[in-house]
């Protein structure tokens, strides 16, 4: 059989049986699991296909599916992908941040809190001030329209265009300057899809808008055809449902022997500085440029697989950078008069 274009990862509070469980959507079988502690609501995510993510409910931790564990500065009420580096830190909501979301192209990210607000933030603006502290970046939009704590966000597709839908305690759901309220009674030309016994706490949608997934406090997550309302799957979990995605099928479900191209990295405490983000990292090559009396330039690849940096903070530490900056100006000014010196004699 061949293999789902798209599946669905699903988490509970409880973490018995897994801390998540990725799903074929069309048969409702596990396709696989990944053990280890539970993940916080809206803690779930997927790094380029390749990691599995999840926020500690109870500690400042991140994890992922191989184990490793990342320390955060406190516990993780919602989480997107990011680099590792600490680029900025906003501290425009007055309470806790529930939930953000990026838009499609990546331009723009959507922030909300406890503090009943909706901010809108534009990447390029919040990174160009990232290496001058006294410029404070500032939200591009303020939705206030909510009065109590914002649950969760959907953005839809457009980039800087696209459709924004807030879900909040007061029982509304308010794209820009549309209003839906949630009723008690059906009404005409609405459907209603029937079948959970608690609070219906995640959804999402697959690409072709056929199918809705919800998660639920009651345990169980569903699988709706969008156009009938019929309930396709039920899959049970043992506590109350997290997180549930839609996500395309990643590689390392189609091939388990696959490894990921890309080393996660450990969260930095400290802003990154302009050098930090200058140096590719993990690079073991040095490319250089050389102008000579030759009517072509020519690329000469200077191997530096022997020099390591490494991030530490004693003494010691910094007079081994300091020894290895000197060797690698050693060896680029024997490589460079060599190379001058040659072009002369040819």
């Amino acid at each position: 059989m061949s293999a789902p274009i798209e599946v669905l990862i699903t988490s509970d509070v409880s973490g018995q049986l897994w801390n998540a469980c990725v799903w074929d959507l069309t048969t409702g079988a596990s396709l696989t699991s990944y053990k280890g502690e539970s993940s916080a609501p809206r803690g779930l995510s997927v790094l380029a296909g390749q990691y599995l993510l999840g926020a500690s409910c109870n500690k400042p931790l991140i994890h992922e599916q191989h184990q490793l564990k990342m320390v955060c500065g406190g516990k993780v009420t919602s989480m997107t992908i990011c680099t590792g580096n600490l680029l900025c830190v906003l501290s425009r909501h007055y309470q806790t941040v529930n939930v953000i979301r990026f838009t499609d192209n990546g331009s723009h990210f959507v922030s909300g809190g406890e503090d009943n607000l909706v901010l809108v933030w534009s990447l390029v603006s919040v990174l160009s001030n990232i290496h001058n502290p006294s410029l404070k970046a500032e939200p591009k939009n303020i939705w206030s329209s909510h009065s109590l704590p914002i649950t969760d966000i959907h953005v839809g597709r457009g980039g800087a265009r696209s459709r924004v839908v807030s879900a909040s305690l007061d029982q509304t759901c308010k794209p820009i300057r549309v209003e839906r309220h949630i009723e008690t009674q059906e009404e005409e030309g609405v459907s209603c899809y029937r079948g959970h016994s608690k609070q219906v706490t995640c959804l999402s949608l697959t690409m072709d808008g056929t199918k809705l997934v919800s998660g639920s406090n009651d345990c169980t997550v569903k699988v709706w055809d969008v156009f009938s309302g019929q309930c396709i799957s039920n899959l049970p979990h043992k506590g109350p449902i997290s997180n549930v995605l839609v996500i395309p099928t990643p590689a390392a479900i189609l091939d388990p022997a696959s490894r990921p191209t890309m080393t996660l990295q450990p969260f930095k405490r400290h802003l990154a500085t302009s050098n930090q983000g200058e140096r590719g990292e993990g690079s073991n090559v040095m490319w250089l440029r050389i102008h000579g009396n030759r009517s072509e330039e020519e690329e000469t690849e200077l191997d530096m697989e022997d020099i390591k940096h490494t991030e530490k903070g004693d003494a010691t530490s910094v007079m081994e950078e300091l020894q290895a900056v000197k060797d690698i100006n050693k060896q680029l000014y024997t490589f460079a008069v060599n190379k001058i010196l040659a072009n002369k004699i040819t």
